[in-house]
């Protein structure tokens, strides 16, 4: 099918199903079954895997994920959050299990690959989820700047703590960027194509994943501010933390005699190396502890 000709399919079914895009939810979908294909082929499907497709639309990825199919043995199932989307999807693809709900709220564990040109609503919150998920893969069309911040590294001016959370856990693959023209309604903005796969090491050890990643949250929630008065502003969020873990019991008096003893201080969060933030979070485990 020509991108000319989805085109038509696309706004002939939306006025049949008397469905508008929202674009408070980010809501669009791709035209070019080119991508679509492409797609599919970076997800690698093996036999008896189980896929998961997050917000199908109309279909695009559905229909080649049918095709692939045909071809090897796996379980595939949709979540579509929009009813009248999950009634078109249910009347055109009744092969394959649908579900009608918010993937954000649904149970991820399970399944060993993802699909999906994201809704742009809940491009944050997802990719947060699958952080802490075990999985095998994921192909992903992003809007262009949240990718970015996902791939950024250290000194790159989208150097986030997102981008560090998610390369601390996964690799990440930029497979392409593709112009608003491949989508309809027209987004403002470029996609890129990921693919996100578990690491089986982390690029560098840390003494406790969680609270380096909390360490990470408090530096880059106050960019402009230097890392010791990140870390004063922040010592409930460090006591909680450590006293709820770690079964300590710290107080503000500790947290700041700590301060005074670590490195970095007069640096900023976005000045530090991935390995640097994980030292500075070690170092505070090891000094209150």
């Amino acid at each position: 099918m020509s991108k000319r000709e989805n085109l038509l399919y696309l706004k002939e079914q939306m006025k049949a199903l008397g469905f508008r895009p929202k674009k408070s939810l980010g809501q669009t979908f791709l035209l070019k079954m080119d991508i679509a294909r492409k797609m599919v082929n970076l997800l690698e499907i093996e036999k008896g895997e189980r896929v998961l497709e997050i917000g199908p639309g109309f279909g695009a990825l559905t229909t080649f994920l049918l095709e692939k199919r045909k071809e090897i043995d796996f379980s595939l199932t949709l979540i579509e959050k929009d009813r009248k989307l999950h009634a078109f999807l249910k009347k055109h693809f009744p092969e394959v299990e649908i579900v009608c709900g918010d993937v954000l709220t649904f149970e991820l564990s399970g399944f060993d690959k993802f699909i999906s040109t994201l809704p742009y609503s809940i491009t944050t919150p997802l990719s947060l989820k699958m952080f802490e998920l075990k999985f095998k893969k994921a192909v992903f069309m992003y809007q262009k700047e949240f990718a970015e911040r996902l791939t950024a590294r250290h000194k790159d001016k989208n150097y986030s703590r997102i981008g560090l959370k998610g390369q601390f856990k996964l690799n990440i693959e930029k497979k392409g960027t593709y112009s608003p023209l491949n989508f309809y309604p027209r987004p403002e903005v470029h996609s890129t194509l990921l693919v996100l796969s578990p690491r089986a090491q982390p690029p560098f050890q840390v003494e406790d994943q969680q609270f380096f990643f909390l360490i990470v949250d408090i530096l880059f929630a106050y960019r402009r501010k230097t890392i010791q008065n990140c870390l004063k502003k922040e010592w409930e969020k460090i006591v909680n933390y450590l006293n709820t873990n770690c079964k300590t019991s710290k107080t503000k008096s500790h947290i700041e005699e700590t301060i005074s003893k670590l490195p970095y201080l007069k640096k900023r969060g976005e000045h530090l190396k991935p390995e640097e933030i994980g030292k500075l979070s070690d170092k505070i485990l090891d000094f209150l502890h």
